[in-house]
């Protein structure tokens, strides 16, 4: 989104087409090392220029935007002031010291500088999306959609704008307005973020799974290492009673989170592996990597409202250090075997005590269990 002003009008031409070519190609990597030294060997050509004339407006927005880039947000703002006090029309300094103030944030000063800009460049849809997503960080969601609006007004096309405004009203449960916002980025740019992916989740989320499971499916066989899809694929497959196939995805999730210890995977305690909606309510059921520590789970089943945010309680299997030692020295159970208990946890914290089993009953006998309690549940209600 930079803007490259009056080039061919300067009197150092070549120096400054070299830097420009450095700092676009050091911004498209800017946190790889390689990024890193394209963007100072660009600042420091900007600054050569600058020697000469330091008042040369256009090396001060450059070597201002080079510094953005990597993060050196008070030399980057101290050359947008500089260029600023020059010219007072140049929207490009306002908007870029805008974002520096919003990644740091200082919100109010973002949202001055992002306003200025707008004044100064009203047909920028790039302007009114920042501006946007400051609001969304604010906490502000429907200026936020207010301002995607506008960007989208100016440049219907706006990838950025129809994404991120896609995911506000996903948020807001409006998925029939976010699928198609989502489905156009795919149109318009197919690799776009996870636009495709989230297609997928809305169609799920929908019941509409054959389509969910062929985006999917297509997503992993691209991708084979994206896990995120892989707990999605697991997810699509319980619903639709394709165990088998349900469980070769879990065999090849465990795998990869074995495979390497330095991925995100690894750090994820646990997955979601199924959803799914009862009378009133909502339930994500996840299944935890390993039985870990003195509390350990094996199985959670956080129980919501329809709005799938609002936490009613959680039912949980778990097998606790305390209780396996006392069953060993009981002769209950032999040196490496498990009890587990199911329980019940309020938001409150307070815990009731619902079942003893002898041994994990896996996944799919724990669902009829949770199930039938459920059902209590609803029954105690007056359902």
């Amino acid at each position: 989104m930079l803007v490259l002003l009056f080039l061919s009008f300067l009197p150092q031409q070549s120096a400054m087409d070299e830097a420009i070519a450095l700092m676009q190609r050091g911004r498209s990597n800017p946190a790889r090392a390689q990024g890193k030294a394209d963007l100072q060997k660009a600042a420091d050509a900007f600054g050569q220029i600058l020697s000469i004339d330091p008042k040369f407006s256009p090396a001060l927005y450059m070597r201002g935007c080079c510094y953005f880039y990597m993060r050196k947000d008070n030399k980057a703002r101290a050359d947008f002031d500089a260029v600023i006090a020059l010219d007072q029309k140049m929207s490009g300094a306002y908007f870029y010291r805008g974002l520096s103030y919003m990644y740091t944030a200082s919100l109010e000063k973002a949202e001055k500088d992002f306003l200025k800009a707008i004044e100064l460049e009203p047909r920028n849809a790039g302007y009114y999306s920042e501006l946007a997503r400051l609001k969304s960080m604010m906490g502000l969601g429907n200026q936020a959609m207010a301002y995607f609006e506008e960007a989208i007004a100016v440049d219907p096309n706006h990838v950025k704008s129809l994404d991120l405004s896609a995911n506000l009203l996903n948020q807001t449960c409006q998925f029939d307005k976010a699928l198609t916002r989502w489905e156009k980025v795919v149109s318009l740019a197919p690799q776009y973020g996870k636009a495709r992916f989230n297609v997928g989740i809305i169609y799920q989320a929908k019941g509409q799974l054959e389509k969910a499971l062929s985006i999917f499916q297509d997503l992993h066989q691209k991708n084979p290492n994206d896990w995120q899809v892989v707990t999605r694929l697991i997810q699509t497959y319980q619903v639709l009673g394709r165990l088998e196939a349900r469980n070769r995805e879990i065999e090849k999730l465990f795998a990869m989170r074995a495979s390497n210890k330095k991925s995100k995977l690894a750090k994820e305690a646990r997955y979601c592996r199924h959803q799914w909606a009862f009378e009133d309510m909502w339930i994500y059921a996840f299944e935890y990597f390993e039985l870990a520590g003195n509390e350990s789970k094996k199985y959670s089943f956080m129980v919501t409202e329809k709005d799938k945010k609002t936490l009613r309680f959680e039912i949980s299997l778990g097998s606790y250090a305390e209780a396996n030692q006392v069953a060993r020295q009981a002769g209950e159970i032999g040196q490496g075997e498990r009890i587990f208990h199911l329980d019940r946890y309020e938001q409150d914290g307070a815990h009731t005590p619902l079942r003893k089993l002898e041994a994990d009953p896996g996944y799919d006998k724990m669902q009829e269990m949770v199930t039938q309690l459920l059902k209590g549940e609803t029954t105690s209600a007056g359902k």
